[in-house]
């Protein structure tokens, strides 16, 4: 399934929820470049963004977020929902 179109990626710094993101979401764009770089391109997942031991290089960059969700996530807001 796709959320956003390959535009949307362009010229951005994308951050994901887990490394499984990058086979589970349908949206990323994988067919823009080769595998090599798509893994290093989207390697920065949430922890190290929220660890702050990544991020923006300029006020100007622009990030892109994309979260697929886990079952952890699930469980944690169900036991919150309770």
């Amino acid at each position: 399934m796709r959320e956003s179109d390959n535009d949307c990626y362009l010229g951005t710094s994308v951050f994901i929820d887990t490394d499984e993101a990058l086979a589970k979401a349908g949206d990323l764009p994988e067919p823009l470049m080769p595998a090599s770089s798509v893994q290093k391109k989207f390697s920065r997942d949430l922890s190290n963004f929220a660890e702050s031991s990544i991020g923006r290089k300029s006020a100007n960059e622009i990030t892109v977020y994309k979260a697929v969700g886990t079952a952890l996530e699930d469980l944690a807001a169900a036991c919150a929902a309770r």
